[in-house]
């Protein structure tokens, strides 16, 4: 009997703004900890594509992430400026709503933040129940201790405007 094929899943890792070296070796070792915990394989970079600058150019971003099969990012989801809408809200609002049009499932969106420390003041709080209704959202718990799987129809409960 012959052994299975393992395939590698897709990752990438999107920055609304300028990526730096820091924060993607942060990020990376992050991942690599997440990954080995849960026993699967990976090689030594972690993500097959990092996008800086992703929400100048949504239809790259999203090529990308429909191309992944898990998407990471470490934002807050703040706005770059103030009360803005420029930055990770346009992104991960944008990134919903195509998922919902074009049907999008079976995608991991991984944020590297706790879930308390969220901005979700412009965030398309109500498109989360259709978004991630067959994708999967995660968040570090409060104390940072480890990523657990968030509970789409409480938050948006919580923080529906």
């Amino acid at each position: 009997m012959s052994k299975p094929i393992v395939v590698n899943k897709r990752r990438i890792f999107l920055e609304s703004d300028i990526l730096h070296a820091d924060e993607l070796k942060s990020a990376q070792r992050k991942v690599s900890n997440l990954l080995e915990d849960k026993g699967e394989k990976y090689c030594k970079n972690v993500f097959d594509k990092m996008l800086d600058f992703a929400w100048h150019n949504l239809e790259k971003t999203w090529k990308a992430v429909k191309w992944a099969d898990e998407i990471y990012a470490d934002s807050s989801l703040m706005p770059l400026v103030g009360n803005s809408y420029m930055g990770a809200p346009v992104i991960f609002n944008g990134m919903m709503e195509r998922a919902i049009k074009e049907n999008i499932t079976g995608k991991s969106v991984y944020i590297l933040r706790p879930l308390k420390d969220i901005y979700w003041d412009m965030i398309k709080v109500p498109l989360m129940t259709k978004a991630f209704a067959k994708n999967k959202l995660f968040m570090y718990d409060d104390d940072r201790d480890k990523l657990i799987e968030v509970d789409i129809k409480a938050t948006v409960k919580k923080h529906k405007k």
